[in-house]
């Protein structure tokens, strides 16, 4: 991701957690602050719809510590997009389609909408680049939409990039979790 869509994920924290930075220090700069409460958990990672009783029993699984070098870390370019997508085998011609899928709830408020088109075009820009300078021996198809729901889901260039309506930034744990679950199954099934 580009350092722009990176630092936008801390800014959509802050702005759905305004009360954040006063929280940790408040905490002594514990590094689960912004997750000490239900409430906040459920604002970062889950949809308005997430079941309150489920929502204790997720928070039962976090860990009471975290590490702050991993919300540094990713401050900092830490993937190379053109080494992820000539590691995958079986691009090919003849329209073999996307070998890389990016998915994302509709109602997520660390990786918004925005942050995820965005991870989705460097991707793409990195395949075309790669197409283009015979590294990877595939089709550059432009970006056509899929046109399975009102999501805006859309194929091109190498990748897919599918929406789970409703769905907070834990998709695989949130109340529209088969919608996702059926879409990465469809597009397992197109490799």
């Amino acid at each position: 991701m580009l350092y722009e869509n990176r630092l936008s994920v801390y800014k959509n924290w802050v702005r759905f957690d305004p009360w954040s930075l006063i929280r940790m220090i408040l905490h002594g700069w514990h590094s689960n602050s912004p997750l000490s409460h239900p409430f906040l958990v459920k604002r970062a990672f889950f949809s308005d719809d997430y079941p309150d009783d489920k929502l204790a029993e997720f928070q039962g699984h976090l860990n009471r510590y975290e590490s702050f070098l991993w919300p540094f870390g990713m401050m900092f370019w830490f993937i190379d997009p053109k080494k992820v997508l000539k590691g995958i085998t079986g691009w090919g011609r003849g329209g073999n389609g996307p070998r890389m899928l990016v998915m994302a709830g509709t109602n997520e408020r660390l990786m918004t909408r925005e942050v995820q088109e965005k991870t989705a075009e460097t991707y793409r820009t990195a395949f075309s680049q790669l197409v283009r300078g015979n590294e990877v021996d595939a089709e550059d198809e432009a970006i056509y939409p899929l046109g399975r729901d009102e999501c805006g889901d859309n194929v091109g260039h190498g990748v897919e990039l599918a929406w789970v309506p409703g769905a907070g930034h834990h998709l695989q744990n949130d109340v529209s979790w088969e919608i996702g679950a059926k879409k990465l199954l469809e597009f397992i099934h197109r490799l």
